[in-house]
């Protein structure tokens, strides 16, 4: 999923930076400027990722511990 969306990023990135117009006389365009915007772009776009896998792995341990609750037997619970 990530290896599409980088891509992406980078497409939008690019047509941001080139639909701005310039007010001078002469257009300036900072490539190392805009390659880093694009990395911070990609890891953002990782932490993202991370963020989804950590969520369904907690929701996946709150799913097996609700299994676990209800296969314990009622006497156990009220002590």
């Amino acid at each position: 999923m990530r290896y599409r969306l980088i891509p992406a990023v980078m497409v939008v990135a690019f047509t941001v930076s080139a639909s701005q117009s310039a007010h001078a006389q002469w257009a300036v365009y900072d490539g190392a400027n805009h390659v880093e915007n694009v990395l911070i772009a990609a890891r953002t776009l990782q932490q993202i990722d991370n963020q989804i896998t950590s969520l369904a792995n907690q929701a996946q341990m709150l799913v097996n511990q609700g299994r676990n609750l209800a296969s314990l037997p009622l006497s156990t619970l009220s002590t």
